[in-house]
């Protein structure tokens, strides 16, 4: 999914107008929940793949280790990106993931807290 740069620009601006959730939404894998920010990311960035794959380290252990954790997608060149997982800025990566193709639009920082995925301004 190629975005324009107005594109883009909408759905950041789109992005900064949540501040909280009026319901929670049950991922694929079950492990956890995430809100209407997170849901309007993936759906207007084609990228339910992120959401799969921040779900994919959620099993229990690793969630109640670190309740609150900081994932970063950051682009790379050739389509390229790395997706980061930290306890908090300037922490050691707990998770690093090479994804050799996205057409992911920008770099995002987002939270999960609690099993819940939101958009920081959901906090």
């Amino acid at each position: 999914m190629r975005l324009s740069k107005e594109d883009i620009r909408y759905i950041k601006s789109g992005l900064k107008q949540f501040i909280g959730t009026q319901e929670y939404h049950r991922l694929s894998l079950g492990r956890m929940v995430c809100t209407d920010g997170i849901k309007y990311l993936a759906e207007k960035c084609g990228a339910f793949w992120l959401i799969d794959l921040v779900a994919s380290y959620q099993i229990q252990e690793f969630r109640e280790a670190h309740r609150f954790q900081l994932w970063k997608v950051t682009l790379l060149e050739g389509n390229k990106a790395v997706v980061t997982c930290k306890e908090d800025t300037g922490a050691a990566n707990l998770v690093e993931q090479h994804i050799e193709f996205t057409d992911f639009p920008f770099d995002y920082e987002w939270y999960v807290v609690d099993g819940v995925m939101m958009v920081k301004s959901e906090y």
